[in-house]
């Protein structure tokens, strides 16, 4: 993964920065032939900065670097009296998950529940007729993620961005509490799309300023 989109690697050794997931795919048997199955191995991660993959199919993370090495140079180890080998500041926690399969495995999605999960609030009882619970923002498909959720600059309703995950067009439906109208959008691949959404109007697809896009 790169910031709201994907690029493949070659699986050559060479260690890659690393957002939130990366995606190994192959052939099963470990050939490719007609009608094979292309079988996927996927690792979520929550704070881990790089990765590399070799030809056997090793993956190795990069759970730590030293200073000393950030530099990329090639020109060894320089060091001083303030400069510390590690200056992670104590020790380091990281998560991840694997898994593995022939279909999607929904890795940004299994990336957004491993670094942002969901926060859940207790609230008493309150007086009030309403005994279900309601949904407040419903975004389908799953494909296509909310990136953010925001008052409008000059106040006028919110500013919804989405954003597609796959590399592939989609149509997207965003549906809201009455009375906002739905979003429905199309969006080509890894697109990122802002959009004024007001009350009781239709909403609007606006540029990163929250203008108007005209066709």
């Amino acid at each position: 993964e790169i910031p709201y989109g994907s690029l493949e690697r070659p699986a050559d050794g060479t260690e890659h920065p690393l957002q939130q997931w990366v995606l190994l795919r192959g052939a099963i048997g470990g050939r490719k032939t007609p009608g094979s199955q292309r079988y996927s191995v996927g690792v979520a991660v929550d704070s881990i900065g790089g990765a590399d993959v070799h030809l056997d199919g090793e993956l190795r993370l990069t759970l730590l670097r030293s200073p000393n090495f950030g530099h990329l140079d090639g020109a060894g180890i320089r060091t001083s009296p303030d400069r510390r080998i590690v200056d992670q500041g104590g020790p380091r926690w990281a998560r991840y998950s694997l898994v593995a399969g022939t279909g999607d495995l929904r890795l940004p999605e299994l990336a957004e529940e491993l670094n942002r999960p969901l926060q859940i609030t207790f609230e008493g009882a309150q007086p009030g007729a309403r005994t279900e619970p309601i949904a407040l923002l419903e975004c389908r498909p799953s494909t296509v993620h909310v990136g953010a959720l925001k008052q409008a600059e000059d106040g006028r309703g919110f500013i919804l961005r989405l954003v597609e995950t796959r590399g592939r067009k989609t149509s997207a439906v965003v549906t809201g509490p009455e009375p906002y109208t739905p979003i429905v959008a199309t969006l080509r691949p890894f697109e990122i799309q802002s959009w004024r959404w007001q009350a009781g109007a239709a909403a609007e697809l606006v540029d990163i300023l929250e203008n108007p896009l005209v066709d």
